[in-house]
Order: structure tokens, then sequence, then C-alpha cells
């Protein structure tokens, strides 16, 4: 069960600097829910296991109790374990205090009171209720203009401006993306899938009388993570090794879209400006994902995340 983890800080000790006190309610009504969603589903006489590595009684007794109080006729079973102390149904795990951080472990297990009647009361429950003929031209007209919508724009990775500075005899290049990831990627993030982003740069010589010449290739690569324990993004600049961590994707991903003072060659070396031209694009890379997902990466447009190559010249 999602939960604060409270009693495992010894092992993650960025939960006592992460947490907030408004995670803890937003992870009792989650914990509610799915109390909610799954006991319908369970047969006459099944059994429900609650368990959570937090040592808070709102996650806790108090979840329990809540739970029972909206089902009435369930029964609490004591856990059948032969390990550490038990308080009623609770089971809990002796605790190992090492200075300010106690680790523990609690768990309940509910039984559904047998009941003959109870399958088919839940079958009622879930039975959607009679639609009446006005009610089906209404349902009819809703879908019809749903459906004259136009499609949601696809998420894309967007490149609006690239541009050059010189700054102490080193051209530095500056660009801002738009980065957007579609439903499947974000998911494989927030399962655990680490993601890699680059920003690729290339660097030309014009000639007039043969192709163009390649001058320098240059790439900077940021991975970006999500901690579930701590609800956290973290966003890593593998070619500096600097971290960063955000609450909210979005920031996340404009952390990663925003280029500042990248170098990109010295001055000396560029005997005439006019001469050159840049390009610069973001990407997704797919040859850095999990092995399993590669083959889906290569044929699915949602994972074809990757802006157009904007061109830059000196200035």
């Amino acid at each position: 069960m999602p939960c604060s983890a409270t009693g495992v800080i010894r092992r993650h000790p960025d939960i006592r600097l992460l947490r907030r006190p408004g995670d803890v309610d937003a992870l009792v009504a989650r914990q509610a829910a799915l109390l909610d969603a799954v006991w319908p589903l369970l047969a006459p006489g099944g059994m429900l296991v609650y368990a959570t590595c937090s040592i808070l009684r709102r996650e806790n007794a108090d979840q329990v109790a809540a739970f029972l109080g909206r089902n009435p006729g369930t029964e609490v079973v004591p856990p059948d374990v032969d390990w550490g102390a038990r308080t009623g149904p609770v089971a809990r795990s002796c605790p190992a205090t090492t200075g300010w951080t106690v680790s523990t472990m609690r768990v309940y297990v509910g039984q559904g009171a047998p009941d003959p009647g109870a399958a088919r009361r839940r079958a009622d429950r879930r039975a959607p209720p009679p639609v009446s003929a006005p009610r089906r031209c209404l349902v009819a007209l809703a879908l019809a203009a749903l459906l004259a919508l136009p499609p949601p724009a696809a998420a894309a990775f967007e490149l609006p401006s690239a541009s050059v500075r010189e700054v102490e005899g080193v051209y530095l290049l500056d660009a801002v993306a738009r980065l957007e990831l579609s439903g499947p990627v974000r998911q494989a993030l927030e399962n655990g899938v680490d993601l890699h982003i680059a920003w690729e740069v290339d660097l030309e010589r014009y000639r007039r009388w043969w192709l163009d010449a390649d001058v320098a290739s240059l790439v900077q690569r940021n991975r970006i993570e999500y901690h579930e324990l701590s609800l956290q993004y973290i966003v890593t600049n593998l070619n500096t090794g600097e971290r960063r961590s955000f609450t909210r994707l979005a920031s996340a991903l404009d952390s990663i879209g925003t280029l500042v003072g990248f170098p990109v060659v010295d001055s000396v070396l560029i005997e005439e400006p006019s001469r050159y031209r840049g390009f610069v694009r973001v990407r997704l890379e797919h040859d850095r994902l999990p092995l399993p997902l590669r083959p889906t990466a290569l044929f699915s447009d949602a994972w074809d995340l990757e802006s157009e190559w904007r061109p830059w010249r000196f200035e």
C-alpha cells in the first residue's frame, strides 16, 4: 500500500528531509480509495491484507477503523505471525532504534464475514441503472460532439529559440525548449524507468564548391528519474554531475529544456564567423532505455520525442 514510508527512514534518510505534512493527507485519501476499490472484488469469505511501512497512526489503526466503519459486518482477523509484538489486529516488528531512527512494520489482516448474499449485492452495486430514452439521446449527442472535436495535440519537443554569444573568448549557446511527455512515457517514468534527454549540437563550416565541413559535435545529457517514496523528480546533468529535485514534473522538464551558457567552441578557432553555422536539437534517447522497452520506443509514435534541428549563426 502506498504510504509515507516513515518506518524505513533509516534506509532512506531523504524521506525525513523531503516529506511534507500535506503529503500524509493525500496518502491517507489514496489508501482509503484503494481499499474501497479492492474490497468489492473479494469473494465471500475472502481475505484482504493491508500492510504499510509507516509508523503513523493515521495510516494504520485509524485507516483500518475508518474502513471498518464504512463496511459493516467486516471481521478483523488477528495476524498469524510468530514475530514482533501484537496490539489487537496489529502485528508490529520489534523496533530497532538507531539515533533518531525507528524502523517498524505494521500489518493488518481483515476478512469479510461469509455472507451468501454479498456477491449478489456487489453485482447489483456495479450494475448500471436503466437509462431512459431521452437520456440515451443526450448521451448520443454528447458522443457526437466529442467525436467532432479536433484530436488533442500530441506530446512533442519543440525548440523555438537558440542563439550564441561570445564571453571571454568562448562562444556560449543559449536555447529554450518546450518538453512534453506522452502518456506512455510519463507512465514509464513514474513506474521507475529513468529517461535520458539529450541536447545535441552540430557545428559546420560553409564551403562554396563542396559539401559543408563538420567542425564539431557536442552532447549534453540529462537523466530524469522519479522517486516514489519522496514523490520527487530528480534531474541529473550527466556532463557535470549536478543534481536537482522537483516536486512537479513540469518544473523538472523546464529545467532540462533551458540551456544557458553551454560552451560550443573557442572564438580563436572561428576565423570567419559568417562561414560557420550551428544546429541544435533536443531528444529522448532510445538507446539508453531498458532493453525490453527499446522495440516499443522504436516503433511507437508516443516514444518519438525529439525536436527539429534549430539553426543558429555566429554573430
